[in-house]
């Protein structure tokens, strides 16, 4: 078996992983809840949208269409951004402690976290998981691979950081309008 080819397997493998790891502490997280769910479905929608782009990915690294050269660089730097995405994401849900839910939910006691990350960014855990499938789409080192690891979980975060905003907005009303004043959505100073 062609080396690179190995590390695109060992790629995917970890890619695996992290949607078990997810997949669990969704549900580990869903039965702690204990708040008003707006989620609207968005939750499934990033995991699909997630799940299509890795598929999409690995389909056209391995037919070779759109390959990278020096793909054993390609797969060793999309590793590390893997790794800091994955790192951010962890950042993120630490700052957010009991109050970070997979699914979009008001809890009872909810409080506006404005330290960490979110100092900056109202939604650093779904940049967490932006940079880490680009890094999977690196790390396959094929443009398809890249394109299809950003646009569709973009799309599926947009819609869900929409409904997220909504639902702060309606829970802190002015507070949460200042705070957006103040702070980016997914990435510093443009958007």
């Amino acid at each position: 078996m062609h080396s690179s080819w190995k590390l695109k397997y060992a790629v995917l493998g970890l890619s695996l992983l992290w949607c078990f790891w997810e997949a669990r502490q969704g549900v580990r997280n869903r039965r702690r809840d204990g708040g008003t769910e707006r989620d609207r479905g968005s939750y499934l929608w990033i995991y699909v949208a997630i799940f299509a782009a890795i598929s999409i990915a690995a389909m056209f690294s391995f037919s070779g269409i759109g390959a990278f050269d020096h793909s054993r660089r390609w797969a060793l730097l999309g590793m590390l951004v893997m790794g800091a995405g994955f790192g951010l994401r962890l950042w993120a849900m630490g700052t957010l402690a009991r109050q970070f839910t997979h699914r979009v939910t008001i809890l009872e006691d909810h409080t506006l976290i404005r330290s960490g990350l979110y100092k900056v960014i109202r939604h650093p855990a779904y940049l967490g998981q932006l940079v880490l499938v680009l890094g999977i789409g690196l790390a396959l080192a094929n443009s398809v691979s890249v394109l299809a690891t950003i646009l569709l979980p973009l799309v599926a975060l947009a819609a869900r950081i929409r409904i997220e905003e909504r639902a702060l907005l309606e829970r802190f009303g002015e507070e949460y309008r200042e705070y957006s004043r103040g702070t980016s959505r997914l990435v510093p100073w443009i958007w």
